[in-house]
């Protein structure tokens, strides 16, 4: 489905990890699932470069807070995408993407959380910034995290040839068939 989607993704094993049970994938976890408005709150949990000098032995991530850009479900160019407003950093690019809410959440069912002090989302990947008409990187764009499922559950070895999209158009017009002519 990710080719369909013209998508670049990629998936490594890791190996030779000290201690393997220290590691988990953040797609393996579950979150319940929230309301996504435009304008609410997201970050980006990544490390930026150039990583800035500390003399901490861990590199911890940073936390770039954006906003969601337009509404999640509106796919970006046809594509499993939503776009972000955020001031993210080269290097940040695989990152992923949570939403945060503190305080009441509105949940997917519809529902209010108001007993949560922090809830938290994983939403995707983030992908990079695309570029406005003056050539200045000002949007994010952020790959639906179902993808990752996707490339997991039925996974393929790609191709470096781009081949055009046969997904569905979600926003085409609706053919109707022909009426046929009244009776006389």
């Amino acid at each position: 489905m990710a080719f369909e989607w013209n998508v670049d993704l990629v998936a490594l094993e890791l190996e030779n990890l000290r201690d393997a049970s220290r590691a988990f994938c953040v797609n393996d976890m579950t979150y319940e699932k929230h309301l996504h408005f435009a304008g609410s709150d997201v970050f980006v949990l990544g490390h930026a470069l150039p990583e800035s000098i500390s003399a901490y032995p861990v590199p911890f991530p940073i936390w770039k807070r954006g906003s969601i850009a337009r509404e999640i479900i509106v796919p970006w160019n046809m594509r499993p995408a939503f776009l972000i407003d955020s001031r993210t950093s080269k290097g940040m690019s695989g990152s992923p993407v949570f939403a945060r809410i503190f305080g009441p959440a509105a949940m997917a069912d519809t529902t209010i959380r108001t007993e949560n002090i922090l809830t938290s989302e994983f939403l995707g990947i983030y992908s990079g910034r695309l570029f406005d008409d003056d050539n200045n990187a000002s949007i994010g764009l952020v790959w639906h995290r179902h993808l990752i499922d996707e490339c997991l559950q039925s996974p393929a070895r790609g191709s470096r040839e781009w081949a055009p999209s046969q997904s569905v158009k979600l926003f085409a017009p609706l053919k109707r068939p022909p009426e046929s002519d009244p009776p006389a």
